[in-house]
């Protein structure tokens, strides 16, 4: 597929969740790590072997989160669309891998938005409930997690 349409976005799906209330920043990472760890399909990538596309799994590791922290209200909300539309627009390697990419924001404190984005290969509808439901028990008991602003 990624043949068809090299460096096309089009198969991304990108989600951004706003989480309101205090954090561990340790936690998005573990949380992350843990999803990506018991999900071997999170994990799959498509190489090229003999020039046929082959499904592997990547193994179950760290996975890497970048945590941005934007300055200023103005930076903030710019941040954030900008964000969600890059992370949309980035076209994952299907031969290389992960399809799967975690950033949190840090907003302040008491708010964050998680922007991940999976290439639709290693989804089944199931990966990004999931990680709400890691994100919100794990992260910030009190804390009310909801996909729109």
């Amino acid at each position: 597929m990624s043949r068809l349409a090299e460096d096309s976005s089009f198969c991304n799906m990108p989600i951004a969740l706003w989480l309101d209330g205090m954090l561990d920043r340790a936690v998005p990472g573990q949380a992350f790590t843990a999803l990506w760890a018991r999900r071997d399909g999170l994990r799959t990538y498509f190489p090229s072997v003999d020039g046929e596309p082959k499904r592997a799994i990547l193994p179950a590791r760290k996975m890497p989160v970048e945590e941005v922290h934007p300055d200023g209200e103005a930076e903030q909300g710019a941040l954030v669309g900008e964000r969600v539309d890059r992370e949309a627009r980035t076209p994952f390697d299907l031969g290389e891998g992960p399809l799967l990419r975690c950033r949190p924001l840090c907003l302040a404190a008491d708010a964050h938005v998680f922007t991940m984005t999976l290439h639709h290969a290693v989804s089944d509808g199931r990966p990004v409930p999931s990680c709400s439901a890691n994100s919100s028990s794990s992260a910030a008991p009190s804390a009310r997690v909801s996909p729109h602003r």
